[in-house]
C-alpha cells in the first residue's frame, strides 16, 4: 500500500512537472523536492530530449554534454585540403619532443584571469 501510494505520487510529481502550465515556482519547488534527497551534484537538473523526467544523475549528465559537444565540433573534412605554404626559411623542423611534465609546467605558466 505504501509503494503504491509512492508510484502515484511521483507519478503526480511527474505529471506535473511535464505540464506547460505548472507555474515556475511550483515547478522549482517540485524539483527540490523530489530530487533533493539524491542530489550531489553542482549542476541542476537538465531537460532530457528523449523524455519528459529531467535528468539528475551526474553520469547522464556527463553523457548529455558529451553527446552535446560532440554534435558542435563534427567537422567534414571530406572535401577539406590544405593551403600551400612559402617557406621563408630553408631550415625545417622534423620533430617536435616533449613530455607531460614539460606540458603541464607550460600550461601551468598561462595567463587564466584574461
Amino acid at each position: 500500500k505504501i509503494s503504491k501510494a509512492k508510484t502515484d505520487y511521483e507519478s503526480f510529481l511527474a505529471q506535473s512537472l511535464s505540464n506547460p502550465s505548472t507555474a515556475p515556482k511550483k515547478w522549482w519547488h517540485i524539483i527540490k523536492r523530489f530530487y533533493k534527497p539524491k542530489a550531489s551534484s553542482t549542476i541542476p537538473p537538465l531537460s532530457n530530449p528523449h523524455g519528459s523526467l529531467p535528468i539528475v544523475d551526474a553520469y547522464q549528465k556527463a553523457c548529455l554534454f558529451n553527446d552535446f559537444f560532440i554534435s558542435q565540433s563534427s567537422i567534414d573534412s571530406s572535401t577539406a585540403s590544405l593551403p600551400n605554404l612559402t617557406s621563408y626559411t630553408n631550415e625545417k623542423i622534423a620533430s617536435i619532443l616533449t613530455t607531460p611534465d614539460e606540458i603541464e609546467m607550460y600550461i601551468g605558466c598561462l595567463e587564466t584571469s584574461k
